[in-house]
């Protein structure tokens, strides 16, 4: 999930100093120098990670195999790395990952991490992308968001990375690990790898059980409506129970909440317009979004919003976490991490709080089509202009964050913000560490506690089975040059229509009307071919027709 203003990070935000920013010499504080590394050794070894990519036959040596590839676990044969400071950007919401895996990585390669920037979370995009007109890049390790990737790459801002996978054991095999979606849409550009991943969102469905397991709700409900309460499983059906328990609770609680705030509030529109088949252009470049389709979605989307909080087309990352954590909403579409938040403190949601598939739309032989959005998600990147040394260090920085060595615990930390992207993050093995502290740290300026996300087994199955069964069902977020211009004017309008300020009808006739305007004005002949291959892609996942 994106950026919010209370999140955790390292460094420094522009012009100001952040509180939860972790030193080097703060990290010794808290752990010692070498404590993490020893954990995460022995935990690594555990999981089976160091097994599978080391280049010494296994033994753990440290040494280099015939064919010449490094073992990632202990790659000081290569002393390139020694003396390397890495410079790294972030988002504000990506958690303290160089604070407590960072000296994981020194210790292994004798590379260090300067204290970072966190650029600001509404204007990541335009803050990073005049650093780049200027000239020199001061960033070694760039957070990408993928709704950037075209506009970034376009421009062969990034490095290509296969180069560097083929220097180490064991890549083919993390790389087939990737799921899918975020390979195909989100790492790859024409071709190359350009972007190693370290968090895969997806939006789940998320319900607090108690109200659908009272008995005074489920009497109560099927006196009128004439069905059974449940968590509903069409959009349709999703209003009506958001109704009913907006009416029928106290307390100030509502049925649902709806994110939007610009940009990512058109991803809870797409929730609603994808499952009823509508696409962003079709293959003339014509907008498909005002489609009879694309405007029922949004009446849908507007009807819900009258049972949400009040202003809920201002709410965004902060207030819609904020709702959830005080129990002021029975159910929330939002990115998969929502429940992890509640365990960072004593919450109204905590240990109340289920997930389930995104509804759908019901279909004339009576099955539901539903697709989730597969929005924000976060990578990192090499800036191409780096001198060959610096490249090297940070390539093998980035995949030791993104391998599943670390990423197996970064993503059921409370305090990261990064969810499943690897199949290894689906398994009974992983849903086990959702009920379990984070067994490669201790507590530290950013991550004051280190608590389990879920009590039991079963919740964390079920939290993970919700995610994966939306990851089957995904639709992508636009990717190609120009996304950023095309997303920026869709947020505006489905904002105004939330608000009431523009009927669904004309708010999506705006957008399409300020799309033709864009497709021209990027040239439609590369924008076409750009569309084509995205469309082309989200037609081998089965994401549209």
């Amino acid at each position: 999930m994106p950026s919010s203003s209370t999140e955790y990070g390292q460094g420094e935000r522009e012009g100001e100093e952040l509180p939860h920013g972790m030193s080097r010499r703060q990290y010794v504080k808290y752990f010692g120098a070498g404590g993490l590394a020893a954990g995460l050794s022995s935990v690594a070894g555990c999981l089976g990670g160091n097994e599978s990519v080391t280049g010494d036959g296994g033994d753990g040596s440290g040494g280099s195999g015939d064919d010449g590839q490094k073992n990632i676990a202990n790659p000081r044969d290569d002393t390139a790395f020694e003396g390397t400071t890495l410079r790294w950007t972030t988002d504000n919401s990506a958690g303290p990952l160089y604070s407590m895996f960072g000296p994981k990585i020194s210790e292994e390669s004798g590379v260090s991490f300067n204290e970072g920037k966190v650029l600001p979370p509404d204007n990541y995009y335009s803050s990073l992308n005049s650093q780049f007109i200027g000239g020199e890049v001061p960033y070694d390790i760039v957070l990408l968001v993928p709704l950037y990737l075209g506009d970034f790459q376009s421009r062969d801002l990034f490095e290509p990375l296969d180069k560097y996978l083929n220097n180490y054991q064991g890549m083919q095999e993390y790389l087939d690990s990737i799921i899918g979606p975020y390979k195909e849409f989100y790492m790859n550009y024409n071709g190359d790898t350009v972007a190693l991943p370290i968090d895969g969102d997806i939006h789940n469905l998320f319900y607090r059980p108690s109200y659908f397991e009272d008995q005074q709700h489920k009497q109560q409900y099927q006196s009128e409506y004439g069905q059974e309460l449940r968590v509903p499983k069409t959009w349709p059906e999703f209003n009506q129970v958001a109704k009913y328990f907006t009416e029928n609770t106290e307390n100030g609680v509502y049925g649902t909440q709806v994110f939007g705030a610009r940009p990512w509030n058109f991803g809870w529109f797409m929730d609603r317009a994808a499952s009823r088949g509508v696409i962003y252009f079709d293959e003339n470049m014509e907008p498909q979004i005002n489609s009879e389709d694309g405007v029922r979605a949004l009446e849908h989307m507007v009807e819900s919003a009258k049972y949400a909080p009040p202003n809920t087309a201002q709410l965004g990352i902060e207030e819609t976490i904020n709702q959830w954590q005080q129990g002021n909403v029975v159910m929330s579409p939002w990115w998969i991490d929502l429940s992890e938040f509640t365990a960072r403190g004593d919450f109204a949601a905590t240990g109340d709080q289920g997930s389930a598939a995104i509804p759908g739309w019901e279909q004339d032989d009576g099955s539901i089509r539903r697709n989730a959005m597969i929005l924000y998600n976060r990578l990192f990147a090499i800036p191409a202009s780096l001198p060959e040394e610096k490249k090297r260090a940070a390539f093998y920085a980035i995949m030791r964050l993104s391998h599943p060595d670390i990423s197996m615990f970064a993503t059921a930390d409370p305090y990261t913000g990064l969810d499943p992207f690897l199949e290894e993050h689906y398994t009974d093995e992983a849903a086990r560490q959702y009920t379990k502290p984070n067994p490669l740290r201790e507590t530290g300026e950013g991550f004051p506690k280190n608590p389990p996300i879920f009590g039991s087994f079963e919740q964390a199955r079920q939290h993970l089975d919700a995610g994966q069964t939306n990851m089957e069902n995904g639709f992508p977020q636009p990717n190609w040059p120009g996304a950023s211009q095309y997303v920026e004017d869709f947020a505006i309008h489905v904002q105004r229509a939330v608000a009431g300020q523009e009927t669904p009808k004309q708010a999506l006739d705006n957008v399409a009307e300020k799309w033709r305007t864009t497709v021209d004005e990027l040239g439609r002949e590369s924008q076409t071919q750009a569309y084509q291959q995205f469309i082309e892609k989200a037609r081998e996942f089965g994401y549209v027709e």
